[in-house]
């Protein structure tokens, strides 16, 4: 650079940093002169204004910005913009990439952004301060001022075109976008798709679609948010949803403990003593080793994963929060112990679930600012069953608010806060919060009762660090049948195949040198001397559901929200179900996590008959699937139910996806080819594209919710017949149905 330049730059940056202060002085004057001037207005805190239509009208559009009396362009040291161009083709071109309802990212051709900090930048680095809200001015249509929510002032122009920052609203300039061409598209993933979903339902006026009644969406946000990776959404966008996962899971993934599908094991609990890779830890473009169907702690539903499964026919979600203080804990204090760089939110379960409450809602607002305004959006959480209809009628998805956790409204069972009065007032803010569905009990006992101890050892183990005690395991009352394979998870494997006196001797002796009483007498007590059951049958959890776990139940029905039954112990379950029957109230298997796979087939009839539904998991690969969806229709058409089959996919919750059929039948069932159409028709679906990674359904299987097209066209293709589609895709109808039967039966118990 020559020294002219130099002196030139010196001389326009001083330029902007004394006009930058003149203006913040003229400020301070104002406040006591300018009657329009507030001191909310100098501190950069007054609330937002009404936002016109108008102000959404950009998204993901290509403008040119005219500041003041011109339009924006780099400088001529391209480290900045000057506001002095003489027409719309001297501007830059901007994509205007939202951020949120009225606000944006201005995006130039040469990949970088108007970025406000100390001085007026032109930079690529990607943060907070390169957001612009824009404020409509009033009675000038069009016309807009650009506040920073990062520095809390507003864009403003020197009359020599230099811009900079101004905290006083009065003083900030006046700004156009006028359409242009030439924009670089900001970096977004495709759902590789072509078509328009529009609205459709059956003859019988029954809305059309595949409800998916568990689905742990907003996972990477709960468990203090240091276990899960990815987000479901980002303001900034795809690059800073779906990086690098170094950041939660430690260079080459040591951190990540239950990093497949199979949970964590001791091979995988001791490797993070000696940092153990695990997998390659790059996200956004490249995506090496994540997402993938049998890895559980990535996100696989980013929200262009969830268009795409909503373009395949998925019309209803149970958007289920789940977390689990436990859990969230032990990474805290071991692997925070073991990297000072480890950074975990509180692990508080319902200070959590409010998180993922409101992060449910933003993803709502992102997805209408991306389609040009409030309304707009494919997602709508809906909160009556009339409100899900009308939504699925409009071609949209009706998404509803759930909770499962162990700790309900902190109520453990040694909580003397944790009256009846104060469930009551819980039950009436969450309700108010938008929550329409929760579990009263997950994994751990609780003020309400016992869970069905579906996680063996492990969960026996959190039991104990969540309670002080160890789950009170009993014989099963009844054998196993069907096939069943358990009531409960055998709890007695830490020892393997230890012969029974041994680990009575092993008990004996550790209780003989520190006492009875002792954390570690207890632990192994807890841990290894359950006596095996008789052949054929199980271990079940004998404790039962409590006054406390009945009250709420009852409470839960007078508001008309929808019962699960999942998790409940076998005793906790039966008490569940007399109180149902007593109040003819109906409830749902939202994933099929209970003992009545030990108990029988027969047992998913109890919420049918009650009118509720019951949702096998969806884990299974395609062919499998239409064998359950004849199995369960079968039985509903022999028992007059509703024909509605659709499935708890249980995404984001600590389980693997479906794999290809062919994957598991060495290759016998006939593979997708692309393109292919979704069932009705409506949309052509080519290969899903990550960035820099294309995914062949064929090898990969469901690596994201995003490849359910493809599982359904792998259905079709392998034999699944028009009633089989029907019955998957009258599910959302069915779940509606429930949730309708539910507030007719509230009537009358308030």
């Amino acid at each position: 650079m020559s020294s002219k330049n130099k002196l030139t730059a010196k001389a326009t940056t001083l330029a902007a940093m004394l006009l930058c202060s003149a203006h913040a002085h003229a400020g301070l004057f104002s406040v006591f002169t300018n009657p329009q001037a507030t001191l909310g207005n100098l501190l950069g805190t007054s609330a937002s204004p009404a936002e016109p239509a108008t102000v959404h009208q950009f998204a993901n559009g290509c403008y040119a910005a005219k500041v003041g009396g011109g339009f924006l362009r780099p400088g001529p040291l391209g480290q900045a913009y000057l506001a002095n161009g003489g027409s719309a083709n001297d501007g830059t071109p901007f994509f205007m990439k939202p951020t949120g309802l009225g606000s944006y990212m201005l995006y130039d051709s040469s990949a970088q952004y108007l970025h406000a900090g100390l001085l007026m930048t032109r930079t690529k680095d990607l943060s907070d301060n390169v957001e612009w809200r824009l404020d409509p001015v009033s009675g000038q249509a069009g016309t807009f001022q650009l506040y920073s929510p990062a520095t809390k002032m507003w864009l403003n122009r020197s009359p020599l075109g230099t811009i900079s920052q101004t905290p006083l609203q009065s003083l900030a300039a006046s700004v156009q976008f006028v359409p242009r061409q030439g924009c670089l598209p900001y970096p977004e993933l495709s759902t590789n798709s072509t078509g328009v979903v529009k609205p459709k339902q059956w003859e019988d006026g029954s809305v059309y679609g595949i409800a998916d009644s568990h689905n742990h969406m907003f996972s990477s946000d709960l468990f203090g948010g240091s276990i899960m990776h990815g987000e479901v959404y980002h303001k900034l966008g795809v690059t800073k949803a779906l990086d690098d996962c170094n950041k939660t899971h430690g260079d080459n993934g040591w951190h990540d403990v239950m990093a497949s599908s199979t949970g964590a094991g001791a091979e995988d609990i001791l490797g993070i003593f000696y940092r153990k890779p695990r997998h390659k830890t790059d996200g956004y473009p490249t995506f090496t080793d994540w997402p993938k169907r049998d890895t559980i702690t990535h996100n696989v539903s980013y929200y262009k994963w969830v268009e795409r499964a909503y373009q395949g026919g998925l019309r209803f979600m149970n958007v289920s929060l789940t977390t689990n203080n436990v859990i969230c804990d032990i990474y805290k204090g071991l692997i925070g112990t073991l990297d000072p760089t480890y950074r975990s939110g509180s692990c508080n379960d319902m200070d959590n679930l409010d998180i993922g409450i409101a992060r449910v809602k933003g993803l709502q607002d992102y997805i209408d600012a991306q389609s040009g305004g409030p309304g707009k959006g494919w997602f709508r959480i809906v909160y009556s069953p009339q409100e899900a209809r009308d939504v699925i009628n409009q071609g949209k998805m009706a998404a509803i608010i759930g909770l499962e956790n162990s700790n309900l409204f902190n109520c453990l069972d040694t909580n003397p806060l944790c009256t009846k009065e104060y469930i009551a007032r819980k039950v009436d803010e969450y309700y108010k919060k938008g929550v329409r569905t929760m579990f009263t009990i997950h994994k751990f006992d609780n003020a309400f009762g016992s869970p069905n101890v579906d996680g063996g050892t492990l969960i026996n183990v959190g039991n104990f660090i969540e309670n002080g005690r160890f789950f009170n395991m009993e014989t099963c009352e009844s054998p196993l049948v069907n096939g069943g394979t358990y009531h409960e998870a055998n709890i007695t494997d830490l020892l393997g195949g230890v012969p029974a006196g041994v680990k009575v001797a092993v008990s004996s002796s550790v209780k003989a040198a520190l006492g009875p009483n002792n954390i570690i007498s207890k632990a192994i007590d807890g841990a290894i001397i359950y006596q095996d059951p008789p052949k054929g049958y199980s271990h079940c959890n004998a404790g039962t559901l409590t006054s406390k776990g009945a009250f709420l139940q009852v409470e839960m029905m007078k508001r008309g929200m929808i019962l699960e039954a999942d998790h409940l112990s076998p005793k906790a379950y039966d008490v569940f179900l007399g109180i149902a029957r007593a109040y003819d109230y109906p409830f749902v298997f939202s994933h099929a996590l209970t003992h009545q796979q030990a108990r029988g087939f027969d047992t998913w009839k109890e919420p049918l008959a009650l009118g509720g539904a019951a949702y096998p998991m969806l884990t299974e690969n395609s062919v499998g699937r239409i064998d359950t969806i004849r199995q369960h229709a079968a039985q509903r058409r022999a028992m007059g139910a509703f024909e509605a089959v659709g499935w708890g996919s249980d995404n984001n919750g600590m389980v693997g996806l479906p794999n290809a059929c062919g994957q598991d039948a060495g290759g016998k069932c006939t593979p997708v080819t692309y393109p292919f159409k979704s069932l009705d028709g409506q949309i052509t679906f080519d290969k899903m594209v990550m960035g820099k990674r294309t995914v062949d359904y064929n090898k990969e299987g469901m690596s994201t919710i995003g490849q359910l097209p493809e599982y359904i066209e792998e259905m079709r293709l392998n034999g699944a017949t028009d009633a089989d589609m029907a019955a998957l895709f009258r599910s959302a109808e069915g779940y509606i149905r429930t949730w309708e039967r539910s507030l007719q039966r509230a009537a009358t118990i308030r």
